[in-house]
Parts: structure tokens; C-alpha cells; sequence
């Protein structure tokens, strides 16, 4: 059983890396901060994990509010990626906030692609690329190859058949991309990931509207 004093040191950490992050300072002096703060706490590995997983949740949450850009968020989550490489979900959410939020779909696939290099047997990297290469980068080959190396790993989902099977019947059709939003929708760990993708169905919804109404394509 850990000892009354150890919890009670962690507990500080916590406390200590709290008040770090509501600290309204300009991002040089934040940055100053945090690196002693690091090395205290490297000790407690799980903490450093849990304070830059609020930390990057914290800052994307100021962009939501109209508080900042995003300029820093690849490097808040890098520094999350190298503390805790097997952190699926942040992998996740951070891919799609790359690829839709800062428009850098290559990026985010670059992310996706190092995970499943350090994570072979994760059916997820794969299958969220094909997601990549289907709705940011219209690279529909890449997509196939992607669902079906998914389609690999033990306990993936049927659906990776599915959307291989849509892809190559139906290319670059709005009906493929709104069963993909409604996929990503399903299966978000962070609210605003799946308000993002609810907003993408419903974007997709009128372009299927005008296009049966008048018999015509649309964008993606």
C-alpha cells in the first residue's frame, strides 16, 4: 500500500501543475515554468502524463473560446506523445484536430503513420488514416490500402470491409463521406470531436439534398 506521505506528495504535484496551467501569463514566461516543474516531476511518470493531457486539452479549449490559435499545438503534443507513445486517444483526438481544425491533413497523417509504426498491431492508426486520405486528401487508393491493412489487426470492426467496399464503388461520393463523419462521430472521446463531425454530416446532408433535388455531384 503506498504510503500516506507519497500520496500526499503526488497530491501536491497535481495541485502544482494545476495552478501552472490557469496562470494567464504570456506563453514565455508559461514555458519557463513548466520546465522545472518537468523535472520534479519526473518521478511520477502517470502525472507528467496527466498534466500534459490537461495541459493540451486546456489550450485547445482556449482556441475553442476565441482565446489563441493553435500555433502551439503540435508542440504540446509532442511532448505528450514522447511521455506516453501508447496514449491511443490523444493520438486520436489530436490527428483530427490537426487535420480539421488546422488544416494539415498531411500532418495529422504523418502522426498516424509514427503510431502505427510504434504500435503495429492497433487496428485503429490504420483505419483513421483511411479516414485521412478518404476525406481531407481525397486520396481514395491510399484509403483502400489503408482500411484493408486495418482490416490485419485482430478485433477490428467489420465496417473497414464496408468502406473499402463503398470506396471502390462510389470514389469521392458525399454519401461515403457522411458515413465516415457519422463513424467519427460514433466513436469520439472529446465532445468537440464529435460536434465536429455532426456539423460535417449535417454540411453533407444539404449537399445530398441539392444533389438529388437537381441530379448533381458535390463537394466533399
Amino acid at each position: 500500500m503506498r504510503r500516506p506521505e507519497s500520496l500526499i506528495c503526488v497530491a501536491s504535484l497535481v495541485l502544482i501543475a494545476a495552478a501552472q496551467l490557469l496562470d494567464a501569463g504570456a506563453n514565455e514566461r508559461a514555458q519557463r515554468k513548466i520546465e522545472p516543474l518537468e523535472s520534479v516531476l519526473m518521478g511520477h511518470q502517470s502525472v507528467v502524463v496527466d498534466y500534459f493531457w490537461f495541459d493540451l486539452l486546456q489550450y485547445y479549449g482556449g482556441y475553442s473560446l476565441g482565446e489563441h490559435d493553435l500555433s502551439e499545438f503540435v508542440q504540446r503534443y509532442e511532448r505528450l506523445s514522447a511521455a506516453a507513445p501508447r496514449f491511443h486517444g490523444a493520438t486520436l483526438f489530436a490527428a483530427v484536430i490537426r487535420a480539421d481544425n488546422m488544416e494539415d491533413p498531411e500532418g495529422a497523417l504523418r502522426w498516424l503513420e509514427r503510431a502505427e509504426g510504434s504500435n503495429p498491431e492497433f487496428w485503429l492508426y490504420p483505419y483513421e488514416q483511411g479516414f485521412v486520405n478518404y476525406l481531407w486528401l481525397q486520396d481514395y487508393p491510399a484509403a483502400i490500402a489503408a482500411f484493408k491493412r486495418a482490416g490485419l489487426r485482430k478485433s477490428v470492426p467489420s465496417s473497414w470491409r464496408h468502406f473499402v467496399a463503398r470506396i471502390s464503388e462510389l470514389g469521392g461520393d458525399p454519401q461515403v463521406a457522411r458515413e465516415m463523419w457519422l463513424q467519427i462521430a460514433d466513436t469520439a472521446e472529446h465532445p468537440r470531436v464529435h460536434d465536429s463531425a455532426m456539423r460535417n454530416v449535417e454540411r453533407l446532408d444539404t449537399i445530398l439534398q441539392v444533389r438529388g433535388r437537381d441530379g448533381a455531384g458535390g463537394e466533399l
